[in-house]
């Protein structure tokens, strides 16, 4: 069965969360700049660029930098799991001749999983910028940059979804599909009858 579409859309929108998650933007402002897993902060003219844990400890921090992250970690990493792995089972459908409709329904959850995953982090890091815009006012000499990172992961996230609905509508047409079949073999009478008039 033909799956490119799904598998293409997919893929996509996985490659481009993960690059987002990797890249420093989902946060930026002239002295610090924001990742998943770690940040590049300026205090004082000192610039670090690390771990949220060694941030931390290289900035006497008590463990805030690590604390206020470790949920959109969580979360990001199950986006980058659940994706993959429901992508590999597309491929593997893709490549098997007889398609099994369970599949289609498995690979769709587990992709819905991931792009719910990647929008709660997209949705945090958005309250996070607009507050920062909001508290900042015209008063503030930092300026904020433009959070390329979110841009990233809302294009990842339109791409997972529709390989998300794609996969339930290949689900509704196979089970479509195969209720026709089966009403044609239990009554092949009926239909033939039917076929001559």
């Amino acid at each position: 069965m033909m799956l490119y579409l799904e598998l293409l859309s997919s893929a996509t929108g996985l490659i481009l969360c993960v690059v987002a998650t990797a890249l420093p933007g989902f946060f930026t402002e002239e002295n610090s700049k924001l990742s998943i897993f770690y940040g590049r902060i300026c205090i004082s003219d000192k610039c670090s660029t690390s771990s949220y844990v060694a941030l931390d400890e290289e900035h006497n921090t008590d463990g805030t930098f690590q604390l206020s992250m470790i949920d959109v970690q969580i979360e990001s990493l199950f986006a980058i799991v659940f994706g993959g792995v429901g992508w590999l089972i597309l491929f593997w459908s893709s490549k098997n001749e007889v398609s099994i409709p369970s599949k289609f329904v498995t690979a769709g959850i587990l992709l819905l999983v991931a792009v719910t995953s990647e929008f709660a982090v997209f949705i945090r890091f958005i309250a996070m910028n607009a507050s920062r815009i909001a508290s900042q006012g015209k008063s503030s000499s930092s300026s904020i940059g433009i959070p390329y990172s979110l841009i990233l992961a809302g294009f990842g996230i339109i791409f997972i979804l529709f390989a998300v609905i794609r996969s339930f509508i290949l689900y509704i047409r196979h089970e479509g599909a195969t209720k026709t079949n089966q009403q044609m073999v239990e009554e092949p009478w009926s239909s033939i009858t039917e076929n001559k008039l």
